[in-house]
């Protein structure tokens, strides 16, 4: 079982407050699927906590039987308030479900679960992101790293992999584009009125003590 896309934009109100997940069933049997819906929070580490909750979502059809070599949509369309005053993330957890094997019947069975990341952007404002540490932190014998803690003061998330990092000492530059920092930690999601710290996989020269930091952010799509 596969499932796109894995995460989604939604405004609270609006053509761009609905969406379309796509599974596809790839076996050679039917797969049962029910979709779930929970509220996502992540902590400064990148933790993620999930609390499930009903009626954020419609969500059709909420389960359905996919034949072999087929593929099922399931509409979602956001059913919160519609005048958010703070973007809100949530988790839609796409399970495939156990099936009865019959009392006749022993085995072991592999189920699949794919969780779907959606942020509802609050109906106006944007994200306010300042850099609060710029950090060292010595990863191995071959150097150090540099560690940065970012603080969303706005109303609005921020999704650090769609824009730039520019690190900066003296002379010596180093950059992030988006699909680098995606590889780094996915969509870089920081929520309204929270921090996320990142560690960034580069090698600090060994003259750089300290360094300053320039980020490129958009409001999410």
């Amino acid at each position: 079982m596969t499932v796109t896309p894995l995460s989604a934009e939604l405004s609270a109100s609006g053509q761009n407050s609905k969406t379309t997940l796509k599974v596809f069933n790839d076996s050679a049997a039917p797969i049962p699927v029910d979709v779930s819906s929970s509220r996502l929070t992540v902590a400064e580490d990148g933790t993620f906590t999930n609390v499930p909750v009903k009626g954020k979502f419609m969500v059709y059809p909420p389960q359905a039987t996919i034949p072999p070599g087929a593929s099922q949509s399931f509409r979602v369309q956001w059913l919160g308030d519609p005048n958010l005053k703070e973007s809100e993330s949530y988790t839609l957890s796409v399970d495939q479900l156990p099936v009865d094997l019959g009392q006749k019947k022993n085995g072991v069975q592999l189920v699949f679960s794919f969780s779907v990341i959606i942020n509802v952007a609050a109906a106006s404002g944007k994200p306010v992101i300042s850099v609060i540490k710029a950090d060292i932190a010595q990863r191995s014998s071959k150097g150090n790293e540099p560690v940065i803690t970012l603080e969303n003061s706005g109303n609005v998330h921020a999704l650090l992999g769609d824009g730039s990092l520019v690190l900066t000492s003296g002379s010596w530059t180093k950059s992030f584009a988006g699909d680098e920092i995606r590889k780094l930690f996915g969509m870089g999601l920081i929520q309204p009125k929270t921090k996320r710290r990142f560690s960034l996989a580069t090698l600090l020269p060994a003259e750089v003590s300290r360094y300053d930091v320039r980020i490129d952010l958009k409001r999410p799509r």
